[in-house]
């Protein structure tokens, strides 16, 4: 199985902004318009990490000897190079990406019960019955032939 690498660039609140999978390595990630994954970051540099395959074929993160460095988080330990795990948080400028593979578990999805409870409410209530009632009145008044009197 081909190795697969989800990168995300995470707001400060950590929700999700960009999502990218990389598929084919060496990947570069930097501010450069040939990076495979194109960060907005003035503390960037044009080819600031890149993932690569060790020896044994796993993904690892290198930083290429940048000016602003590539850091470990919460830590804060820089990052020369660092095999990936199944999460991994990094700090490359100001930007925070983290680095995931494929297999990290998703959290089920959640249950939309604002809409649940208004379509509930809509189809329970005398609304659906009134508003269908107006509609039949609608088409039955359009269909009534006109008398040239």
């Amino acid at each position: 199985m081909e190795p697969v690498v989800i990168a995300e660039v995470l707001e400060k609140s950590g929700k999700v902004h960009e999502r990218v999978r990389l598929t084919r390595f060496p990947a570069v990630i930097g501010r450069g318009y040939d990076s495979d994954m194109i960060l907005s970051d003035e503390f960037v540099s044009a080819h600031h990490a890149q993932i690569v395959l060790d020896e044994t074929g796993q993904p690892m993160i290198k930083d290429l000897d940048t000016e602003n460095g590539t850091y470990l988080l919460p830590t804060m330990q820089p990052v020369r190079h660092l095999v990936l795990g199944a999460e991994m948080l990094l700090r490359l400028g100001h930007t925070l990406v983290r680095l995931r593979r494929p297999e990290f578990p998703v959290a089920p999805a959640r249950i939309d019960t604002l809409t649940h409870s208004r379509l509930t409410l809509f189809f329970s209530s005398g609304l659906m019955l009134a508003a269908l009632g107006l509609l039949l009145l609608g088409i039955q008044a359009g269909s009534k032939p006109i008398r040239n009197g």
